[in-house]
């Protein structure tokens, strides 16, 4: 299968919110969790994976 003809069969997007050891700052804001968004995409028998951090509304735009 090439990339041309490959189909999007499935999307898969999931949201995990991680609490830190302690909490965090970068000097203008605090945070004591760590938000990942996961998606997976199906096409054929080809699975693609990838992840960012980011708010769990990332999601909804996959």
């Amino acid at each position: 299968m090439t990339r041309a003809d490959a189909v999007v069969d499935s999307v898969a997007a999931a949201v995990y919110t991680v609490p830190t050891d302690a909490v965090e700052a970068d000097g203008t804001f605090a945070w004591d969790a760590t938000t990942l968004v996961l998606v997976r995409l199906r096409a054929g028998d080809t699975v693609g994976m990838g992840w960012t951090y980011g708010a769990a509304a990332c999601a909804a735009v996959v």
